[in-house]
């Protein structure tokens, strides 16, 4: 815990985290995937060879989204994840891989064991000084450290419905967001800059991948029951907020049918940085 943040704070973030373990399935069936190019872009070489595998730690794993999408470059890989309901989604659909139960802050490897440990959508939850030593402990030296985090990307076409649904989420969250001491949120978002802070890691290399979703808006108002912030909701706020996000889709789509697919501009953040020697 830092100095800045309550216990209550903290136990807030607890909580939070711990929301996404009931909804599992859905966690895996409605959260977006990963583009090919940055995945490859997180490997130790930035997939520069088609041919190369490696040891690789996919870290904070949740029902492995990421874990599927990097396991044809793995010559081995590790998954970890601190909760049970997450780790049963992931082991039943990647039954050869090593699922292990354990935290950011306590990696349950090995020192020097890895090439790359790769984190998907899932920094922003670590305590990121004791989690990048334990990264830089495990991984061998010239080995990455690499963060994926997914966002949508504004066109004129999409920006108000992305407006709309933030504004209404922002509506659910106020009465119960808590602040830190030091005025931050106590659960920060997704980063959007560079989130290494630790000498045993060089500067990051960011790059942006855009790339578009397709889905319907009964999917996106899925996707969104698996935010933490709408499953610890009260059911009355989670109604107020499925009204509004359907009335923006109904905005959006004017004419069409509602089960017309929207294609949804993203773009997948990766910041990879090299283990020092």
């Amino acid at each position: 815990m830092t100095a800045s943040r309550s216990s209550a704070d903290d136990e807030r973030r607890a909580r939070l985290a711990r929301s996404f373990d009931a909804v599992a399935r859905d966690y895996h069936r409605y959260r977006p995937g990963y583009p090919e190019r940055a995945v490859r872009l997180a490997l130790p070489d930035g997939g520069a060879d088609r041919s190369a595998r490696w040891d690789v730690l996919d870290l904070a794993a949740g029902t492995g989204i990421l874990t599927g999408a990097v396991l044809p470059w793995c010559r081995s890989l590790v998954a970890v994840e601190p909760l049970a309901g997450m780790r049963e989604q992931l082991t039943g659909r990647h039954p050869s891989i090593t699922v292990l139960d354990g935290r950011a802050e306590a990696i349950p490897l090995a020192a020097a064991s890895v090439d790359a440990v790769l984190v998907g959508q899932a920094f922003h939850w670590f305590e990121p000084h004791a989690a990048l030593a334990e990264v830089a402990r495990v991984l061998r030296p010239g080995g990455v450290l690499s963060l994926l985090a997914n966002e949508a990307r504004d066109t004129p076409e999409t920006r108000r419905l992305r407006r709309d649904i933030q504004t209404a989420k922002d509506r659910l969250d106020r009465p119960t967001r808590r602040r830190t001491t030091d005025g931050s949120a106590a659960v920060p978002p997704e980063p959007t800059g560079s989130p290494f802070a630790h000498p045993a890691f060089a500067i990051p290399v960011h790059t942006v991948v855009p790339w578009t979703r397709s889905l319907t808006g009964p999917q996106l108002l899925a996707e969104h029951h698996t935010h933490s912030i709408v499953l610890t909701a009260s059911a009355a706020r989670r109604a107020t907020f499925d009204d509004e996000v359907r009335a923006a889709l109904d905005r959006h789509r004017a004419d069409r049918p509602a089960d017309e697919p929207l294609g949804l501009p993203m773009q997948c953040h990766v910041w990879r940085a090299v283990r020092r020697s």
